[in-house]
């Protein structure tokens, strides 16, 4: 059986560096071939030191930094911001919103009785939806959102394949 890596070496190594001293995951995929070619899940440990002695073992199996996991297998997280990418798509592909269109962002906006939060306290002001996208205004997405709406999002969702069951077999946390 031959196996075949397709592994990018200096985005792995970058990746890990860069998740040295955190907690969670990066993984980076080539869309048209689905091809893995960066997987690190933080934090990291030597498997050699696991098996120094029943102690460390020990040690390694109660601590809160959950090593055993691999967190970008393995984890639960909840979307978030990978989700404005889509809505961006979506709402461009359907002509809902423009490069060159303007929002506002006062800080907050109510969608159905719910306050979203811009991470910015008191808001961007006006701003456009790159500058939206790079940095991830809630309230304008809120808005973009509201604007596509729950079936067109749903629909987007699912040509995005992002509720198909993954082919991994290993259990979740």
């Amino acid at each position: 059986c031959d196996v075949y890596l397709t592994i990018n070496a200096e985005a792995q190594r970058l990746a890990a560096g860069l998740m040295e001293g955190q907690r969670g995951a990066v993984v980076a995929l080539e869309p048209s071939t689905g091809n893995v070619l960066v997987m690190v899940s933080a934090p990291a440990y030597n498997p050699a030191f696991v098996l120094d002695s029943a102690a460390d073992y020990a040690a390694f199996t109660q601590s809160d930094e959950k090593y055993e996991l691999n967190r970008a297998l393995q984890g639960q997280y909840v979307p978030g911001s990978v989700l404005k990418i889509l809505t961006a798509a979506a709402a461009l592909d359907k002509q809902v919103v423009s490069a060159d269109d303007q929002f506002s962002c006062t800080g907050t906006h109510e969608v159905n009785g719910a306050t979203v939060r811009c991470r910015r306290p008191s808001g961007h002001g006006t701003i456009d939806l790159e500058e939206a996208m790079v940095d991830s205004c809630n309230v304008v997405f809120a808005q973009i959102g509201q604007a596509l709406g729950p079936e067109e999002f749903r629909k987007y969702v699912n040509a995005f394949h992002l509720l198909d069951r993954p082919d991994v077999p290993l259990p979740a946390s």
